[in-house]
């Protein structure tokens, strides 16, 4: 007896007990050589005692969704209480959010709650083609005016952030 499979996108198949039975896995958007990653970036700053978040997206054309603020779980794939979030169903080509504020062509869908100074958060980002979320994580005080805290924890100068491949993936 033989198998024969044919897909077009990354497939995992198991042969169970060496039965005929295959238990089919479709991971979408995964590759074999691993998860991809999101493409762009966000970094999160404060000005004047607000918060800030900045979009990097890898296509110039690409619209954000949502902003949001997360309660920090410390556990990955663990997602916290959203405490404030904007949404935009045609998607916004803004690329700086003020925490708190809702810009032109979004609707605020949660109110802004207390943010701890030494609490952890995760701001999140969605861009409207979709995909995976932007996420950086994030303590108020340890916010620095002119320093952009980014997804890979490093605290990057205005000019290292504006260098930044948003298409690293």
């Amino acid at each position: 007896m033989s198998l024969s499979l044919s897909v077009n996108r990354p497939t995992l198949a198991v042969l169970v007990l060496g039965t005929p039975i295959a238990v089919l896995l479709t991971i979408a958007g995964l590759s074999m050589m691993g998860d991809p990653g999101p493409s762009g970036e966000v970094g999160v700053t404060t000005r004047d005692g607000a918060i800030f978040f900045r979009v990097v997206p890898c296509g110039a054309d690409e619209r954000v969704r949502s902003v949001e603020v997360r309660i920090g779980t410390g556990r990955p794939g663990v997602e916290g209480e959203t405490v404030w979030e904007i949404r935009s169903e045609s998607g916004s080509p803004l690329r700086e959010y003020q925490v708190g504020e809702t810009p032109e062509g979004f609707v605020e869908t949660a109110k802004l709650r207390s943010l701890r100074a030494e609490g952890e958060y995760v701001a999140v980002v969605s861009e409207a083609s979709g995909g995976l979320e932007l996420l950086t994580a994030f303590t108020p005080n340890s916010l620095q005016p002119s320093r952009w805290e980014v997804s890979t924890g490093h605290a990057l100068t205005e000019d290292e952030f504006a260098r930044v491949d948003p298409c690293h993936n």
